[in-house]
């Protein structure tokens, strides 16, 4: 089977937040929401037991309810932000020769073999750990952190992504 595709920096974008997403340390990082808004309402409800119930005093003890709410509520939304402005940075920072443009993968019996203007590359079988995707992309994953991407506007059918699927997936098997 052989395909052709173009891809471009917003399709790496797209890869590092699915991964980022989907990666059990990251996950870990960004649940750290509960604790840290955890702490912030023990601190305020800590601070209000024993404090005298004067307006002014509560008001400013309020802070860590407020930091409890914006953690709980908002830190998700902030660091996948934030993870997505640094990956933009990161690829527009140097030149990305190989990574974008057109792009033409060969699977066989074999494995993967990649090819562009600048390099080529091939992974056999044992090399490919798992096949992820979403409603625009497949992800052949062929280390932790890293994947061939194939982005699936490069199918004319669902067909075509089905049988793109099922040959990685029977390849996998094996």
């Amino acid at each position: 089977m052989e395909i052709s595709y173009k891809l471009d920096e917003k399709d790496f974008v797209e890869y590092n937040m699915f991964h980022f997403k989907h990666s059990k340390t990251v996950k870990k990082l960004v649940n750290s929401k509960y604790f840290y808004s955890g702490f912030f309402l023990f601190l305020y409800l800590l601070i209000s037991f024993f404090s005298d119930w004067e307006p002014a005093i509560m008001a400013s003890y309020s802070t860590f309810l407020i930091l409890a709410l914006l953690f709980y509520f908002a830190w998700d939304k902030y660091y996948y932000r934030q993870m997505k402005k640094n990956v933009k940075k990161l690829i527009s920072e140097d030149a990305n020769n190989g990574l974008v443009g057109d792009q033409k993968m060969i699977i066989s019996e074999e494995g993967i073999k990649t090819v562009n203007e600048y390099k080529k590359s091939e992974t056999t079988w044992a090399g490919v750990n798992k096949l992820m995707e979403n409603n625009n992309y497949f992800f052949i994953y062929i280390a932790a952190y890293q994947a061939y991407v194939v982005p699936k506007r490069c199918f004319n059918s669902k067909e075509d992504k089905d049988n793109f699927r099922n040959e990685i997936m029977k390849n996998l098997k094996t």
